[in-house]
């Protein structure tokens, strides 16, 4: 085959790149907008635990990441209370630190400075970091998706770093 000689005709050749992939992302999601459906893709395939959350603190979606992190499946989740995953001797209290925060919801990660723990099916609790990023959903309603990354691991190292020096 000759170059150029491709079997498509030359307007299909010179067409702009996004005329083509406009076209295909509209013949294989007709029910969802380009960007809803890059964001969807984005939450369910991240490597990392991610959890969406209503105002209430109710949970609303959680990724593969998160079903495989916490130990539980997407539907025993679902609708629950995100203090499911707070070890129960500190429900009460980040019920009421999430109330404040949903009072003014900002971008920040959560108990900056302090160690936060996250409590899993089997009920171990492992040290994480969690990024907090409130998003305004279609019904104008404000829910905050949390990213969660365990440092656990980064904590042990120190606390063995720590005992070899004394």
């Amino acid at each position: 085959m000759k170059p150029g000689s491709d079997g498509a005709s030359s307007n299909e050749r010179d067409a702009p790149l996004g005329d083509a992939c406009d076209a295909a992302s509209s013949k294989s999601l007709p029910d969802l907008e380009p960007t809803q459906f890059v964001a969807r893709t984005l939450f369910e395939h991240s490597p990392v635990p991610m959890i969406m959350v209503d105002a209430a603190g109710a949970i609303e979606h959680i990724n593969k990441a998160s079903e495989e992190f916490f130990g539980y499946p997407k539907k025993l989740l679902i609708g629950q209370p995100v203090e499911a995953l707070v070890p129960s001797d500190k429900r009460l209290h980040h019920e009421q630190l999430r109330q404040d925060y949903m009072a003014h919801p900002v971008s920040r990660p959560m108990a900056e400075g302090r160690r936060l723990v996250a409590c899993k099916k089997d009920g171990t609790e492992v040290t994480v970091h969690i990024a907090m990023n409130p998003v305004v959903l279609e019904t104008s309603e404000v829910a905050v998706i949390l990213t969660v990354i365990d440092i656990s691991a980064r904590d042990w190292r120190s606390e063995q770093s720590f005992l070899s020096r004394n």
